[in-house]
């Protein structure tokens, strides 16, 4: 389920910045970039949040361990892409934002990270090695996961049976103690 919400969520991001590529343009002005500034190379997705709800940790792990990788390349003519589970999106960028599918989206970059965020969204990259781009995705894990639900056999029924059972003699025998030291405390008295 939390696969699923993490998923939903990437997808939301990206809808975010694409439809805003219907709107307005952004005019880039500006004098010489300092190359500290400008990012260059392969930056992974570390952190993803919508509308305020970050996706965890070991969700976006669990993604990239499947092969579901969300990545920018940036090379330092400002061109790259956007990758989504393996869907390229071409963009451009100066030194204060990222244009993607025609929007620009304002960044911040610290030498290592990239961080875009828009309209409640936030998507933190970090540098890394460079991807395989190839690498083929398995989502089998994945699938059988969801697809086989654990059956309960007779002998868990009859000791969850057992157990609560227990649970409710125990109950019934402490409020039988309680109505005596109660009953014995009104007699003295």
């Amino acid at each position: 389920m939390k696969m699923k919400k993490a998923i939903v969520l990437i997808l939301s991001v990206i809808l975010v910045l694409s439809l805003g590529a219907c709107g307005k343009k952004s005019e880039n002005g500006g004098g010489e970039e300092s190359k500290a500034n400008i990012p260059n190379g392969f930056y992974k997705l570390i952190e993803l949040e919508e509308d305020g709800e970050p996706v965890a940790p070991e969700d976006l792990e669990l993604m990239e361990s499947l092969g579901l990788r969300i990545f920018l390349k940036v090379n330092d003519d400002h061109s790259g892409y956007l990758n989504i589970f393996g869907e390229k999106s071409e963009l451009t960028f100066d030194e204060a934002n990222i244009t993607l599918e025609g929007e620009a989206v304002p960044y911040t970059f610290d030498g290592t990270t990239i961080t875009i965020e828009k309209d409640g969204s936030k998507m933190v990259f970090t540098e890394t090695d460079p991807i395989d781009e190839n690498e083929e995705v398995d989502l089998s894990a994945l699938m059988e996961e969801e697809a086989e639900p654990e059956l309960l056999d007779e002998s868990d029924i009859i000791a969850d049976a057992d157990e609560e059972t227990t649970v409710t003699e125990d109950a019934a025998a402490e409020e039988d103690a309680e109505a005596a030291e109660e009953e014995s405390e009104e007699n003295e008295g």
